[in-house]
C-alpha cells in the first residue's frame, strides 16, 4: 500500500507542475481503476481495496497541491523586480478621466 501511495503522491507533483487542475479528475478515476484492480488481482478484502483506493486519491491530490504550489513559485521568481516595482506603480495618465482631472486640478 505504501508504495502506491508514494507513487501516487510523485505523480500527483508531475500533474500539479504541469497541468491545470482539470487534469485532476480523469486521473484520480484512472488511479481508482487500477487501485480496485491491483486489490482485486491480489484478492484483497473489499475494505482494504477501498482503503487503497481512498489512500491513493488523498496522496494524489496532496501531490497535486506540492506540484501547482512549486510551479506557482517558479512562475513567481521569473518576474523580475523592476516588472513587480512597475506594476504597483501609480496608474498612467489617460486611464481614468475623473482621475486625471484631479490630478490636474491639484498640480496648479
Amino acid at each position: 500500500m505504501a508504495i502506491f501511495i508514494i507513487l501516487a503522491l510523485s505523480v500527483g507533483v508531475v500533474f500539479g507542475y504541469l497541468f491545470k487542475v482539470f487534469v485532476l479528475i480523469p486521473v484520480i478515476a484512472v488511479v481508482v481503476v487500477a487501485a480496485i484492480g491491483a486489490g482485486l488481482a491480489r484478492a484483497d478484502y473489499a475494505w482494504s481495496i477501498a482503503l487503497i483506493a481512498v489512500g491513493v486519491t488523498i496522496a494524489l491530490e496532496i501531490g497535486y497541491l506540492i506540484g501547482s504550489g512549486v510551479r506557482a513559485h517558479v512562475v513567481g521568481r521569473k518576474e523580475k523586480p523592476s516588472q513587480i516595482a512597475e506594476s504597483k506603480a501609480a496608474p498612467r495618465k489617460g486611464v481614468n478621466a475623473d482621475l486625471d482631472h484631479r490630478d490636474a486640478d491639484a498640480g496648479r
